[in-house]
């Protein structure tokens, strides 16, 4: 399944660019499951991403990589698979694409395509983890404000 959503914000596009990072990345985070990072190194092809999910007294883990970085003229994007992924995913990569709207904006589309295995449990998760998603909108908008 694939959810697209896009933000805009109110900042140039070399600004968001050099903006995503581990801080980032902290600032996005739901406060539910809390999430630890273990490791979170430069975004660039073979950069790994690890995390801890926290569900009470369970864990979960997160293991990912940075799989492909581009820049062109008003665009830049990356992606990250997943490889160890928590129940009850099985497939996992997120699209980050960076598009200038003039010279003091930018657009952020998030694209993430996921699959459980199940496609009745892929219909379920879909709702859920759109919001979870939508949630980071504002928080681009203010994060990116600064």
């Amino acid at each position: 399944m694939k959810i697209v959503l896009e933000t805009g914000v109110q900042a140039p596009l070399d600004k968001v660019i050099s903006g995503f990072d581990e801080n980032l990345f902290r600032y996005l985070s739901p406060r539910f499951p809390r999430t630890k990072i273990l490791r979170h190194d430069a975004i660039e092809p073979g950069g790994k991403l690890e995390l801890v999910l926290h569900y009470g007294p369970y864990r979960q883990y997160w293991f990912g990589e940075f799989i492909a970085v581009h820049r062109s003229e008003g665009r830049y994007w990356f992606a990250d698979r997943g490889d160890t992924l928590p129940f009850p995913f099985r497939y996992w990569q997120h699209k980050h694409v960076l598009l200038a709207d003039g010279p003091d904006r930018t657009i952020i589309r998030d694209e993430i395509e996921f699959r459980t295995g199940w496609k009745f449990l892929d219909l379920m998760t879909f709702p859920l983890l759109k919001s979870v998603f939508a949630a980071r909108k504002p928080r681009y908008v203010a994060y990116f404000k600064q």
